[in-house]
């Protein structure tokens, strides 16, 4: 996985989706 992947599913679970 990128770090960049990362970041996103980080963003993602803080939206809380």
């Amino acid at each position: 996985r990128s770090r960049s992947d990362t970041r996103l599913e980080r963003t993602e679970k803080t939206d809380g989706r």
